[in-house]
């Protein structure tokens, strides 16, 4: 199948629905899940675009791959019991009355009015409950399919009381296991909160959290490796904001075992000394999902003082608290970007002073030799080599000519192709959008010059940075907190009108 070109397109193989997946939400298309665009462009003309290519060096070829179609299994298996069996199914269904009237700090609000939430529901029957719950959890850990594990949570009439169980159970499951896919228990976990579309509200998330901290100094003498992997599960609703940093904090605080009155221990995690390696762990694991930029973001918003959560033996020794970032490597953690903002500026910033033209293959390969992957893989990273790219080229936003490429944005193409391309092929649609949020937000910054964003977006598609999913995908997110989204909406239209016509009519011909 082929695309016709316009003025901004050449032809190119485009195979699938729209969106490149098919109904089972497998991508399609190039082995990338992109469309197989080929041609060349210059800076002289809109001329179509070459093929995408990968980044520089070690992150060369990076791109996403397929999703994997594996086939259901005929029945769900169940996991094995937690440790002494499972709890009571009366003890699973409901949250404790702490638990139902705490929302912890930063806990996100309720569902909002676009998700259904289980609630409105029948309520499910105990039996029912664990029997839907062992067929979905046999299914996710056969495809690690998230999003179908979700929707079918969604279904679940009254789960929300029940999920502080659900995170309990499935993380202790995990413990007794020994041989746990944690990797895929975080994704899932990840797609649950009511922010991302699923049943979860924060508060309840957190309660599950916290469910299993009361008791994480016996976890821990079991398996040495207990709190990693509840950092791992917990990680990911804290990297997308749906869960914060602040919030577990508070749960980490109130922690402890039951006392000999039934009730709670409260600060016990703290006060033997098992809190902070914990907090630390949930940052790197924050990083490992998102970047590093992303994990020193969430701490400083949550204004923790990790000192706070010394052990009492750890706190009475002299000198403990200045060596907290050291001690658990956190101190290059959290000031990711220095060594990539002190480069651009000097390199950059030389090359305007001279007039010259920058090197940007070998400033790309600088970074990626002297910036760790953990920092490239972020959208923290990607917008900060957008904004410097975009200064750069665009040093006059309301004199420069948008009928025709931007020279100067064009030759700093490989640069944003690497960092777009980037380390961990699963983030490359987010920091896509990184990038197109960052010349959404340079074009607010100037005042909104008319038609110059449309000249970024055009320019970014030929350059091959991005492609017309991505574009879709900055159009229709309503997540994002960058302003000027509804101006430069009104700008972009007509091209996305453009892309989106193409795109229809290589569908047609496809289907021909």
């Amino acid at each position: 199948s082929h695309r016709h070109g316009n003025r901004d397109r050449g032809g190119g193989g485009r195979g699938g629905d729209r969106d490149g997946r098919d109904g089972r939400g497998v991508e399609r298309g190039g082995p990338d899940g992109r469309d197989g665009r080929g041609g060349g462009g210059t800076a002289g003309s809109d001329g179509p675009p070459r093929t995408i290519r990968g980044g520089i060096g070690n992150d060369a070829g990076n791109n996403l791959g397929p999703r994997s179609a594996l086939g259901r299994p005929g029945a769900g298996a169940p996991l094995p019991a937690p440790r002494g069996g499972p709890p009571p199914a009366s003890q699973q269904s409901r949250l404790t009355s702490a638990e139902a009237q705490a929302t912890p700090t930063g806990a996100s609000p309720t569902p909002s009015a676009a998700v259904s939430s289980t609630d409105s529901l029948p309520p499910m029957s105990d039996a029912e409950y664990e029997a839907a719950r062992e067929k979905v959890l046999g299914y996710f850990f056969e495809d690690k399919d998230v999003g179908e594990a979700v929707r079918a949570m969604n279904t679940w009439g009254g789960f929300a009381l029940r999920i502080p169980a659900f995170v309990e159970q499935l993380v202790l499951e995990g413990f007794e296991k020994r041989q746990m896919d944690w990797a895929s228990a975080g994704a899932l976990i990840r797609g649950m909160p009511s922010g991302a579309g699923g049943p979860a509200p924060a508060h309840a998330l957190l309660a599950g959290v916290r469910r299993v901290l009361n008791n994480l100094e016996d976890h821990l003498c079991d398996l040495p490796k207990a709190d990693q992997h509840l950092a791992a599960v917990v990680a990911g609703p804290i990297a997308d904001g749906h869960v914060t940093f602040a919030g577990l904090a508070d749960a980490v605080r109130a922690a402890g075992p039951e006392d000999d009155e039934g009730g709670c221990q409260a600060g016990h995690v703290v006060r033997e000394g098992f809190a902070l390696p914990f907090l630390c762990r949930v940052l790197h694991a924050v990083a490992d999902v998102a970047g590093a930029p992303r994990a020193a973001a969430v701490f400083a918003a949550s204004a923790v003082a990790l000192a706070d959560f010394l052990g009492e033996m750890e706190a009475e020794q002299d000198g403990v608290a200045d060596g907290i970032l050291d001690q658990h490597d956190l101190r290059h953690l959290l000031s990711p970007l220095v060594t990539t903002l002190e480069k651009l500026a000097e390199v950059l910033g030389t090359v305007v002073a001279t007039k010259g033209v920058p090197d940007a293959p070998a400033l790309a390969t600088w970074l990626e030799a002297n910036v760790g992957e953990s920092t490239r893989k972020s959208v923290e990273y990607v917008r900060e080599i957008a904004a410097a790219a975009l200064k750069r080229s665009i040093p006059s936003p309301a004199n420069t000519p948008t009928a025709t490429p931007n020279a100067a944005l064009a030759a700093l193409m490989p640069l944003l192709r690497a960092a777009v391309s980037g380390p961990g092929a699963a983030m490359r649609p987010a920091r896509e959008m990184a990038m197109l949020f960052a010349a959404q937000r340079f074009c607010h910054d100037a005042g909104h010059p008319p038609g110059l964003l449309t000249r970024i977006f055009r320019d970014l598609y030929n350059g091959d940075v991005l492609d017309e999913p991505a574009m879709q995908r900055w159009r229709d997110d309503t997540s994002d907190q960058t302003p000027g989204k509804t101006k430069a909406t009104y700008d972009v239209t007509e091209y996305l009108v453009e892309l989106e016509a193409e795109a229809e009519e290589g569908d047609a011909e496809a289907e021909a």
